[in-house]
This record gives structure tokens, sequence and C-alpha cells, in this order.
């Protein structure tokens, strides 16, 4: 028996093929479910956080998750307990940059006299600043765990330098809670200070990266704006961030046709090689049928009109909802609103690659 979370619509084709598959619901799979279908391997996406309470006593033996990020997985104790852990990193790092690429559009930031700064130069980030450059935006990055270990960094410089030139700032590090180069409130009262007049936060890394309070006593309408993809506590966010919020999406910003098909394609042949068996079955169920994105060059973005429109009116579908179903929702409704609001997003297809 293989669980799938049953947004992996592909996936659970292309796996039936070799197992039972159990599909389940995001967020409410649970350790007594696992126990009676006797499932040896998981398939999940953000939205289920695995731990010892979810895998104690279970058959399982190996975990995909159909995310670039695994925070919400434990892997010291599937690691203490002899379970594979795999990821899709990268998958969904085109779809991320395009959200952000529409932020920059939607509220007119493609000005040739601003400077975007990327905090985080990995899948995601890399592809921001490169899709900024080739449109003609000046750039700065910040990386220095990527600069210790010798890798390319352009136009690297401090934090506080960043902040200091940049009327933009993108953020794309993934949540480490401790240590040297922790990322939980990188983004606080004093960051936020160093920042120009007027600016913009965006952030589609993890929720807390940025921190929310200092954020909402930061935002200026008209001055100093935040777009979040992503909120800490997700599902149960703080609706007074999210009101105050220029752009707010329900962590939606990699659900895309390509992202999806390409994260359980990765996925899937992990499984397959792990169980020794061939992937043919998995590649052909998770082919994408629609038309690959088109390279990016100079000028594209102003010219696409017609992306614009798509895209605009996905994430306003999304963002309109954020406001009504979950900005203003009861207490006790916020987190289902959340929840519900990502499962029935309608996915895009992606238009650019770089």
């Amino acid at each position: 028996m293989i669980a799938v979370d049953d947004r992996l619509k592909a996936l659970c084709s292309g796996l039936a093929a070799y197992d039972e598959v159990m599909p389940f619901t995001g967020g409410h799979l649970t350790n007594a479910m696992l126990r009676t279908s006797k499932a040896t391997a998981l398939f999940i996406r953000s939205t289920t956080i695995v731990h010892r309470d979810l895998l104690a006593n279970t058959n399982v033996q190996f975990v995909a998750t159909a995310t670039s990020g695994t925070d919400h997985i434990d892997r010291e104790w599937c690691a203490a307990n002899g379970i594979t852990v795999v990821d899709a990193a990268g998958t969904n790092a085109n779809a991320v940059a395009e959200w952000v690429m529409i932020v920059l559009s939607l509220f007119k930031a493609f000005r040739m006299d601003i400077t975007v700064g990327v905090v985080g130069y990995g899948h995601v980030g890399s592809r921001v600043e490169r899709m900024c450059r080739t449109l003609g935006l000046k750039t700065l990055v910040n990386d220095p765990p990527r600069q210790r270990a010798g890798l390319p960094v352009p136009h690297a410089v401090e934090l506080d330098e960043l902040l200091v030139r940049c009327s933009v700032v993108s953020l794309h590090v993934p949540m480490i809670r401790s240590g040297p180069d922790c990322t939980r409130d990188l983004i606080a009262e004093r960051e936020l200070a160093l920042l120009p007049q007027e600016a913009l936060v965006i952030n589609t890394a993890r929720g807390g990266v940025l921190n929310e309070s200092d954020a909402l006593q930061w935002i200026k309408p008209g001055y100093r704006y935040v777009a979040a993809d992503t909120f800490a506590n997700e599902p149960n966010i703080n609706t007074e961030f999210s009101k105050a919020c220029i752009v707010a999406t329900p962590h939606i910003a990699g659900h895309t046709l390509n992202a999806f098909a390409d994260a359980s394609r990765l996925i899937g042949e992990a499984w397959c090689a792990w169980k020794q068996v061939p992937p043919n079955n998995v590649r052909k169920a998770c082919k994408l049928v629609y038309p690959k994105p088109k390279p990016l060059e100079a000028g594209d973005y102003e010219l696409a009109q017609p992306f614009r429109a798509e895209c605009n009116r996905r994430f306003s579908d999304a963002w309109r909802k954020m406001r009504d179903d979950v900005s203003n929702a009861l207490p006790q409704d916020v987190a289902n609103n959340f929840m519900e609001i990502r499962r029935k997003h309608i996915l895009r297809k992606e238009t650019y690659l770089l």
C-alpha cells in the first residue's frame, strides 16, 4: 500500500501500476490510517506534518514530499528509524519566480531605477535574480552559506548593505531555526528600518523568516509594502498581518501544472529506484501535456499582456479569497479556510523559463 496526497493525481495514477494506492487529503492523514492500511510509502505535500506521532508503529519506510522545503518533516527522527526521505527541490522554482515577477508587474515595480535585493541564491532566488537582470533590473544578492561553500553568488553584498540599497527585497531562504545561519526572524525591526522610505518586501520563503509583528508595524500604505505567499503558523495565520499585506496568497506561488508534474515525476522516480522497479509508468503518468514555458528574453515581460492577464486573474482570485475568507474570518475558521483555498486553487501553466 502507498499513501499519496490526493492533489498529486498523476502520481496516484502512475504508482497504481505498482501497488495499491490510498489517496488522502493533505493535513488529514492520521497514524491510525497508516497503521490500518499498512502503507509502506508516503507521498505528501507541505500540508502534511511528518513526525513521530504520525509514523510511530507504522510500516512506512519511505517518505517523499513534492516540495522543495522539508521543514514539515522531522528528518532526524526518520533517519534514526531507517526511513528514507526524499524531496522535490527545484521543481517549483520557476513557478515561484514567476509569482515574484507577477507581483512586481502588478505594482509597476519594473522601473530601471530600482534595485532588487535577492536574499538566498538557491533554486528560486537564482531564477528571480536572473529574470530581473534579463529584464534590465539591477540586482544585489545575499547568501553567506553559499559564499562560504565556494559557490558563485553574483553581485554579493552583506545583508545590511542590500537592505539599504534595495527598494525591493525578495526572500528565498530556507527556514533554519538555530545556529550561525539561523533564518528565523531574519528580517525584523532592525532590518526593516534599514530599507528605503518606499520599499516592497516579498516573502515566498517560509513564514517566520520575516517577523510578521515587526512587519505589521513597518507597513505604511503608499510607502512601505509586504507581499506574502507564506506565513508563520500556517494554516492558523495572523490575519491582522495578512490583511495588511498588499498581496497575500495562501502558499500557492509554486502551484502550477508544470511544478506538480515535475515534482510528482521526480519523487515517483525516487520511489522506483528505492523499490528497484522500472519508472516507466510513473514517467508516463506524470508527463506534462501542456506546452513548455518559452525562454525569457529582454523585453518579453512588458509585452506579455495575455500572460499577465491570465496570471493576475488566477492570483487575484486567491488573493480575494484570502481577504474575504481568511483575513476577515472568525478565529475558529481561519485555518480551515486557508487550507480550503489552497486545495481548490486552480493550477496555471507556466509561461516563461530561465
